[in-house]
């Protein structure tokens, strides 16, 4: 078991190192989010009022989708199961209104990551 923790956590240090020198964990603006959660909101035909849901406020909802505020995590998957967006939804639409793409590098890192090719992130 010892072993295995480790190695998940060697795993993660090496995503986390992956993702920094290619500058992907910067903190994208809070109106990139709230503008896709937005979009994905209104094609699906849901009301501020119903994707808010008991979770959070309809004034705080609002607040996040036009990127006046950033919204908990708990809070945030809260308002995305109310609208019934899944998470790999979401990273789709995100990709679209944000300057860096993540979706590629997301699947580039599961094909490292299962093929246990950490050769890759270190060499990059």
């Amino acid at each position: 078991m010892g072993k295995y923790l480790l190695l998940l956590y060697v795993s993660s240090l090496l995503v986390n190192i992956w993702f920094w020198k290619r500058k992907i964990v910067k903190m994208e603006n809070s109106k990139t989010y709230g503008s896709a959660y937005k979009e994905l909101r209104l094609s699906k035909k849901f009301t501020l009022k119903e994707a808010a849901g008991t979770s959070i406020s309809i004034g705080q909802l609002s607040n996040f989708e036009n990127g006046k505020s950033i919204l908990r995590v708990d809070s945030f998957f809260s308002v995305l199961k109310n609208i019934n967006v899944t998470n790999l939804e979401f990273e789709v639409s995100l990709d679209k209104h944000s300057e860096i793409k993540a979706f590629p590098y997301n699947v580039d890192l599961s094909d490292i990551y299962l093929t246990r090719n950490t050769d890759v992130i270190l060499k990059s």
